[in-house]
This record gives structure tokens, C-alpha cells and sequence, in this order.
């Protein structure tokens, strides 16, 4: 007995298996590269630039076929530095003029520094590596910076001397220097010349250049996600499967197999098949055409043929989809794992073991170990180059801060400021302040501290009679005060009342 190929059912159209076969995911065609050239191939060798472990060219793509990879790359950059950035004072006595020119050079260049910042660790995220370029006031060897600006790091190149940098970008090539080599770099050629010799059209601007440590890459790191590369490629195998699966036919629910002695026909010289092959894609072009109406089809048998045979086979499909749905959740856990990202910021709802939710717990563990880390890092490379370098600001009392993702519980928080205070730990003006309140200047019982709800003194027992004495004093002194600057040396009343004023004392309760 011959068999004959099997066809199928598929949702309402049937595909006989020599057709089906055409549509099965193979691995690439050998025959033509679809690589990303890499557009510095011919300089690594001739211009001395380290060429990465990992293409940056193709880890930028990663991001376009992983939704979890992407969202994880963007939520982090923002939280790193897109929430916004303080100058903080570091001494008792800050020069108020030094926080102004930082503010100008922050708040100077021509991306709000917020969004540069932001670009900046997307490289770093996706690549491993990313660039800040510094431009320096009239393109002074030595002068102060000027502004910032964001290159994208998969157009840039190390040099072997770790000194200098080149960036392609289509056909154009420019080179940069490591910040506060002092040396002069041509921006054309990348040719070193000693600080001050080149004019300031050829001479190179500076980088600073950031790097995520990796054991196999000194030079250019590697990305948090270099563990997930796996699962995201996996992902993108299945999602091509479904794509072309049920683009083409869906889901199989039966296959059909013609068994038997019987005559298929001769083939076709032009297109290979059967006679009896034309007639069930015939019919299975029909039936597409009018789904669920009844297909009926011959098959021709040989003369004094009996056992011939049609047989219905239903495919377990089920486990198939299933199975589907499990490794894309264990590919998009393990992106997000490799990232160390909040799940919740990034569109995934947790539970506890209890069912209740722990997006508290993981936001708060995602901005200790993976935000304020990195947040340091950036704001110490900027202090130390632009802030506090003799070739940039020289300031010592103020200090770059990025602001950071707010974790906290606002119930929780102002609950255990109002605990700290009724303990003698706060007083109810510095309450306050932590909470973005103005201090309460006219009443001295808001700048003392209580305990257990009475307030501590250490020199004179409090009386809130007293105390309210006190304050009326002090502001009918100030009243006489600025009445007595405009009163003449003889205008005694003013004079006499001043001084009663400021003798006046009130009495202790007894």
C-alpha cells in the first residue's frame, strides 16, 4: 500500500502538506549576508581603534524587537537622568555667585540637560558605553566649559591610546579628545600636537566617557541585558513563527491523509505536482473563499482498487499555544531580571506569596540597587570634570545632585516625621521643611522640641502665654525700630519707648 502527502485543515482551509511544508521557520539563508557592516572595518587596523566585543550597531537593534528590552532601557534612563538635577551647597558659608555659574552652564546648552542626560544612559543601557561631549568657551584649551552635548555612542571609537576618540557618521569622520589630555588633538585627523598649538577651528572638543564594567570588554563594558540576549532573540524566533503560522493558515485543528492504492496523476513539468495535488488546492482555494460550506473532492483510484482510505487526524494544538504563552513569559522575566527593573514600571503586575501586591518592595529595591548606584556615578563624573577640574569651574562648595525616583509612602512618611517629632528628633518646623513646607518664623514654639507632646526647655520653664508675650514684644520692637530710623535725634517718645521695649521682660509663671 502507497501513501500520498498529507494535507490539512487549517481554520476553515485546508493546505495540502507539500504547500505547508513551504511555510515551516528555517534557519537563514547562507547565500547573501544581511549583516550590519559595521562602518569602521577598515579602521581598526589602519587607525589604531579598539574594535568592541559586541557590534553596537547590532545591540541598537535589540531594543526594536523586544518590547520588555526597550521599555526597560527607556525606564531606566529616565530615572537615571531625566527626573532633574539639584546644586547642592558642601560648606557652612557657600559662595551664592558659584551655584549661579553653574546654573548658566547647566541650564546653557542647546538640549535641556535633563534630555541629554537621558540620551546618554539609553547608550549606556543598550551599548554599555555612552559619551558626553564638553565644548569649552571659544574653544580654549583651558577654557571653562561652555555647554554639553549628547553623541551617540554607537558612532564612536576608541583609540588604542585611550587618549582620543573618532566618530563616523555616513562618510564623515571626526575625532575628539579624552577630557583634560593635555594635549591638542585635530579634529580631522585625530594628529596629537602639544596643548595651544592648534587654532581653535581644528582642535578637538572633549568627551567624557562612561563605561559598565565587564570582565570581557575593559574598553567598552558591556549592557545589563548581554545575559538576556538569548531570550530576546528566542522571543523574536517565536513571534516570527505565530507571525508566519497564522498569517499564512492559523492554527491546525485536523490533518487529512489519503491512503491507499490510487492513481495521483502525472506531474506537471512546470510546477511539479499531480493532477490530484491541483485538485485539492483547487478545492481548498473554494473553500477559503466559502468557509464552512461542505468540500467535496474524487480521488481516482487504480481499476480493481478496494483500499483506498481518507484519515482524520485531529493535532493537539493546545499544548502548542500554551507552551507559546509560558516561553514568552519566561523570556520577558528574564529581560527584566537581566535589567534589574521595577516589573511595575514597566507595564507587569506582581504578587506576594499571599497574593498582595510588591510593587512597593520592588520599586523600592530597583532605586537602591540599580537607580542611586548609577546616579552617583554620572553626578561624580560631572563633578569631577566640570565642576571641581582646573580646567573647568573650580568650585569646592557646591555639589551636582540628580534628583531620584520617589519611593516613598506619603502617609507613611508624614507618620514617621510626626512620630520623630512627638520623640524630641524634629522639631514641627523641620517637619516642615522635609515635607516642602515654609517654616513658621513668628512663633518660637514651632523651633523647639517636644516630648510627648511638651515641649523641652533647658534654661527656663515655657509658658505658651509667655511665649505669646515674647512675640508680641519682638514685633512691637521691630515697629519701633523702623519708626526710629526716621525720627530725629530729639523725637524722644520714639526713643523712649524703644528702650522700654527692649528692657521689657515677661515674667515666669510661678
Amino acid at each position: 500500500m502507497s501513501r500520498t502527502p498529507e494535507f490539512f485543515i487549517v481554520d476553515d482551509e485546508a493546505v495540502e502538506s507539500s504547500v505547508f511544508e513551504q511555510y515551516s521557520i528555517k534557519s537563514e539563508s547562507t547565500e547573501e549576508s544581511q549583516q550590519i557592516k559595521d562602518p569602521f572595518n577598515d579602521f581598526y587596523g589602519n587607525k589604531g581603534l579598539i574594535q568592541p566585543k559586541l557590534d553596537p550597531y547590532k545591540l541598537a537593534k535589540l531594543s526594536k524587537i523586544n518590547t520588555y528590552h526597550r521599555a526597560s532601557c527607556r525606564i531606566k534612563s529616565n530615572d537615571i537622568g531625566g527626573l532633574g538635577y539639584n546644586i547642592k551647597p558642601v560648606t557652612d558659608n557657600p559662595n551664592e555667585k558659584n551655584k549661579i555659574l553653574l546654573q548658566e552652564f547647566f541650564e546653557g546648552s542647546d538640549e535641556i540637560l535633563e534630555d541629554i542626560l537621558r540620551k546618554n544612559r539609553r547608550d549606556i543601557e543598550e551599548l554599555g558605553y555612552c559619551v558626553l561631549e564638553v565644548i569649552r568657551t571659544g574653544y580654549a584649551a583651558k577654557g571653562i566649559p561652555k555647554k554639553i552635548a549628547h553623541i551617540p555612542a554607537k558612532t564612536v571609537r576608541i583609540h588604542q591610546d585611550e587618549n582620543k576618540y573618532c566618530q563616523i557618521r555616513g562618510t564623515k569622520e571626526r575625532w575628539f579628545k579624552r577630557i583634560g589630555y593635555e594635549k591638542d588633538i585635530d579634529k580631522e585627523n585625530g594628529e596629537e600636537h602639544p596643548l595651544g598649538y592648534l587654532s581653535t577651528d581644528k582642535r578637538a572638543t572633549e568627551i567624557i566617557l562612561s563605561v559598565k564594567y565587564s570582565t570581557d570588554d575593559e574598553y567598552y563594558g558591556e549592557p545589563d541585558s548581554v545575559s538576556a540576549h538569548n531570550a530576546i532573540l528566542g522571543d523574536k524566533t517565536r513571534a516570527e513563527y505565530n507571525i508566519s503560522f497564522f498569517e499564512n493558515y492559523g492554527v491546525p485543528t485536523y490533518s487529512v491523509s489519503v491512503l491507499g492504492d490510487f492513481d495521483p496523476g502525472e506531474k506537471d513539468p512546470k510546477t511539479g505536482k499531480t493532477q490530484i495535488q491541483k485538485n485539492i488546492e483547487n478545492k481548498f482555494k473554494s473553500f477559503k473563499k466559502n468557509p464552512h460550506s461542505v468540500m467535496i473532492t474524487t480521488i481516482p483510484s487504480r481499476k480493481g482498487a478496494k483500499n483506498v482510505e481518507i484519515r482524520f487526524e485531529k493535532l493537539s494544538v493546545e499544548t502548542k499555544e500554551a507552551s507559546f504563552r509560558m516561553y514568552r513569559v519566561d523570556n520577558r522575566d528574564e529581560v527584566l531580571t537581566s535589567h534589574g527593573v521595577d516589573p511595575n514600571r514597566a507595564g507587569v503586575i506582581t504578587t506576594g506569596a499571599l497574593g498582595g501586591n510588591v510593587a512597593g518592595e520592588t520599586k523600592k529595591n530597583y532605586k537602591e540597587s540599580v537607580v542611586i548606584p548609577q546616579q552617583r556615578t554620572l553626578a561624580a563624573l560631572i563633578n569631577k570634570y566640570i565642576v571641581r577640574h582646573e580646567w573647568g569651574f573650580k568650585i569646592f562648595d557646591y555639589n551636582f545632585e540628580l534628583k531620584t525616583l520617589d519611593t516613598d509612602d506619603l502617609t507613611q512618611k508624614i507618620d514617621n516625621d510626626c512620630k520623630l517629632m512627638d520623640h524630641a528628633a524634629l522639631t514641627p518646623n523641620e517637619v516642615r521643611r522635609r515635607n516642602g513646607l515654609e517654616p513658621v518664623t513668628d512663633n518660637l514654639l514651632m523651633d523647639m522640641y517636644y516630648l510627648n507632646n511638651v515641649p523641652l526647655e533647658e534654661d527656663r520653664d515655657v509658658d505658651p502665654v509667655i511665649v505669646n508675650l515674647e512675640n508680641l514684644r519682638d514685633n512691637i520692637i521691630k515697629e519701633v525700630e523702623n519708626n526710629a530710623k526716621t525720627s530725629t535725634k530729639g523725637d524722644w517718645s520714639f526713643r523712649s519707648m524703644y528702650n522700654g521695649f527692649k528692657k521689657f521682660k515677661p515674667f515666669k509663671k510661678v
